[in-house]
């Protein structure tokens, strides 16, 4: 994240003479100061106890809603034209964990859920049934990282319609260590490419448990978070004792000398029994929960009044930890004072500073989204469901964790989405305040800018960076740098105004490179391969396979075959993708310039395309 090289840049005041505009506009407005006060206000009480974290399904996500509201409301702010409420309100129904209907029997004896099993979160939901197989680390195609040696648990091994068993990791050294990784533990070791491994062989279920040896007391793992990235195949790890006991009536070795053979030799020691059956079903859980988005509109005065200016900040967090915070045993308030109760108390100000002034030649819609830390659920919704006509945006700022400005380096997103934006904020007296550092150029940032970008919106991110205490407990309101975010508020007010003073022409939306990536997708990360350029939607699962997308990165394969927004891709070549896990292998293993026929759903019609995919690179930041 390198600060941009500094450039002679023409004054915006003298832009808008060359575009004969400044005579038509009314003079920029007097901006008062952000109030420190009135930040800290807001973000104390958004990150304090009383609103538990701000986690989904929570009283205290509600009571932030209406907080956003009541300020609202007190700035004699309106909803959108055309809204009779504040709120956007929708429903999200998430997976939040296993039924006590889950269960695995083997040899007469089933096993319970929490006590001898527990489903992973990749895994299908649907009954299993076949003989076991053990298939040692449950990996294919990897080699010896000093003789480079193959290794193959699979090879030689029928494993269609049968329940395999596997141990996490890989086999180790003496000391623990990785055969195959030089650091940590390679790709290999990663459980969706086991479980896919074990899907593209036939297997109906794969079984996972941890290795007796090098990684201590036995544990079931938290089942973790739904994504919409599930595999086809239920994925359950089992204890050691359940493991050994379906072993044992199989006839086959206990973990321990599989183990203890397979480390030592680095040779695979598959076995199967077809005498013994293993029976399963998962079966999940799932709430709905009503999630609320809150808009205010502030109208513009003029010709452009039409037009529009978003600013947007989350408002949600993590609740009482789970999926998604860093201290995963914990139980505690998670208070997201900076994540994102810095961007929300931003917002506020902003929309006060803004509404107290003149109008500005464009308006302004204020939107605090909900669901963002569990897939941009709220700005995804709002860019499906705009409530104002989303053709009229022109620039959308996204302001998420501000308020933990270290050695005055401000973080910039999203500078090559306009051709103002490269040096807009550098140029304004509050920019040059600070050190200005470049990330996610394009836009493509794991916040709800992304949202706006696919939709080929122009946007800024503001961001002020990680820290130790992000998702954790400790992100609380003792240790935002509030003198920093007014410093911040203040300069997005200035970015706004002139945002909203700009020529259509300095807002026109710049596609990224034609093979840059967005920069949070898995099925579209670095490496081998090829690359579709696709952006999958996050927000939910699809129910019936695929990958359902939100966008396509301009000028990629996706975009000049004719993908849409909504679209599900159901098939990509010869093979079926029924999650991005899928996705991720056809474009491993795919070569540039090769067309393929692609199989989409779209409004519930199958249509075929053809894309050309292109050669992967890293994602621009």
């Amino acid at each position: 994240m390198n600060r941009p090289t500094p450039k002679l840049t023409i004054p915006l005041v003298i832009l808008l003479l060359l575009a004969g505009c400044q005579a038509t506009l009314p003079p920029k407005p007097t901006l008062t100061p952000a109030s420190e006060e009135a930040l800290r206000t807001s973000l104390t009480y958004l990150a304090s106890d009383e609103l538990e974290g701000r986690g989904v399904g929570t009283a205290g996500i509600d009571a932030a809603a209406c907080y956003i509201e009541g300020y609202f409301k007190g700035l004699a702010l309106r909803p959108p034209p055309g809204q009779d409420s504040y709120f956007q309100v929708f429903d999200h129904t998430t997976i939040t964990g296993a039924s006590a209907q889950t269960v695995v029997s083997s040899a007469g004896k089933t096993y319970s859920l929490s006590k001898d099993l527990m489903p992973l979160a990749l895994s299908a939901e649907k009954p299993f049934s076949g003989p076991l197989a053990f298939v040692g680390y449950g990996i294919s195609g990897a080699k010896e990282k000093d003789s480079g040696q193959l290794y193959d648990d699979y090879a030689g091994l029928d494993v269609k319609g049968k329940v395999v068993l596997a141990m996490r990791f890989e086999p180790h050294d003496s000391k623990g260590k990785s055969r195959i990784a030089k650091i940590d533990f390679s790709e290999f070791a990663a459980l969706n490419r086991k479980a896919r491994s074990a899907a593209d062989r036939g297997a109906v279920a794969l079984l996972v448990v941890q290795p007796p040896t090098h990684h201590g007391e036995d544990a079931l793992s938290p089942m973790g978070r739904r994504q919409m990235d599930a595999v086809s195949i239920p994925v359950v790890q089992v204890t050691q004792a359940a493991a050994n006991e379906m072993l044992a009536a199989a006839g086959l070795k206990n973990l321990r000398d599989y183990q203890n053979e397979i480390d030592t030799t680095f040779t695979p020691q598959s076995a199967e029994s077809g005498s013994v059956i293993v029976k399963g079903n998962v079966i999940f859980e799932r709430v709905t929960n009503k999630l609320r988005n809150v808009m205010a509109w502030l109208p513009g005065k003029g010709p452009h009044s039409d037009e529009i200016i978003v600013i947007g900040a989350h408002y949600d967090h993590l609740g009482r930890g789970g999926p998604g915070s860093r201290s995963p045993l914990s139980h505690e308030i998670h208070h997201g004072a900076d994540d994102n109760a810095s961007g929300t108390a931003a917002l506020l100000e902003l929309a006060r500073i803004l509404s107290s002034g003149t109008p500005l030649p464009r308006s302004v819609l204020f939107l605090s989204f909900s669901g963002e830390e569990i897939g941009l659920l709220g700005s995804l919704y709002w860019v499906d469901h705009p409530t104002v006509p989303i053709a009229n945006i022109k620039a959308m700022v996204n302001l998420d964790m501000v308020g933990r400005l270290q050695n005055n380096i401000l973080q910039v997103g999203g500078t090559g989405t306009a051709p103002a934006f490269e040096h807009l904020i550098e140029s304004l007296p509050a920019g040059r305040s600070f050190t200005l550092k470049t990330m996610w150029k394009d836009g493509r940032a794991p916040s709800d800018i992304t949202s706006f970008v696919a939709r080929r919106i122009p946007g800024l991110f503001l961001w002020t960076g990680f820290h130790e205490d992000y998702h954790r407990p400790t992100d609380t309101a003792d240790k935002i740098n509030y003198a920093g975010e007014v410093r911040i508020v203040n300069l997005t007010a200035q970015a706004t105004v002139d945002l909203a003073y700009l020529p259509d022409k300095e807002l026109a939306y710049t596609p990224p490179p034609p093979s840059t990536q967005p920069a949070t997708p898995a099925a579209t990360r670095p490496g081998a391969g090829v690359s579709l350029g696709v952006i999958p939607d996050y927000s939910s699962e699809t129910g019936a396979g695929g990958v359902k997308i939100t966008g396509a990165t301009p000028g990629s394969a996706a975009d000049k075959a004719g993908l849409h927004p909504g679209d599900i891709l159901v098939r990509f070549g010869g093979h079926k993708i029924e999650n991005l896990y899928d996705l991720t292998a056809v474009l491993d293993a795919g070569t540039p310039g090769v067309p393929v026929k692609l199989q989409v759903i779209r409004n519930g019609q199958p249509l075929e395309l053809e894309a050309t995919p292109t050669p992967r690179r890293k994602p621009q930041q």
